[in-house]
């Protein structure tokens, strides 16, 4: 395995260097592995931390997810013109994004997939996933809601080492 694609709508956070990768490309010992992420997705963590405890009002929620939809749209379609040079795409599934991110996996082949999801409502992403027809993908569940330390780590391993998580 070569070139993987991380995948999300958050933030990747690299642990080793304690702050986030830069979105594109990155390389070492003949590994290449791309990010494409949010750069205004601070607000999503919160976002996510005020929805589990109740504290987001139906209509907020919903303005969340149209945004967090739009902003997936964006990362897509950087992915689009690169999917084919790529390996694996490893997609974060959050609370906000799984439905949109389900839909834009849809279009790659299920092989090159990797599903790292929070531990947010599971059974409901996995259902998506079955009615996508992408149960067959490797999935990751995570305790972590914004997925940005465990896409990182995903990300350094695959660097690293070049090993992906599952």
């Amino acid at each position: 395995m070569r070139s993987a694609a991380f995948v999300t709508y958050n933030n990747v956070f690299d642990p080793r260097l304690d702050k986030c990768v830069e979105t594109g490309w990155h390389e070492q010992d003949g590994r290449r592995a791309l990010v494409l992420q949010s750069t205004k997705s601070g607000a999503f963590s919160e976002a996510c931390m005020r929805l589990l405890s109740g504290l987001y009002t139906p209509e907020v929620i919903q303005a969340t997810i149209e945004t967090t939809g739009h902003r997936i749209d964006e990362i897509w379609s950087s992915l689009a013109g690169v999917v084919s040079t790529v390996d694996h795409v490893v997609v974060y599934l959050g609370v906000h994004g799984t439905v949109h991110a389900i839909e834009m996996a849809r279009q790659l082949p299920i092989d090159k997939l990797v599903f790292l999801m929070c531990d947010c409502d599971v059974p409901w992403k996995q259902a998506l996933l079955a009615e996508a027809g992408l149960q067959g993908a490797r999935t990751i569940v995570v305790r972590e809601c914004g997925g940005d330390l465990s896409m990182g780590r995903a990300f350094r391993d695959f660097l690293d080492i070049g090993t992906l998580p599952g």
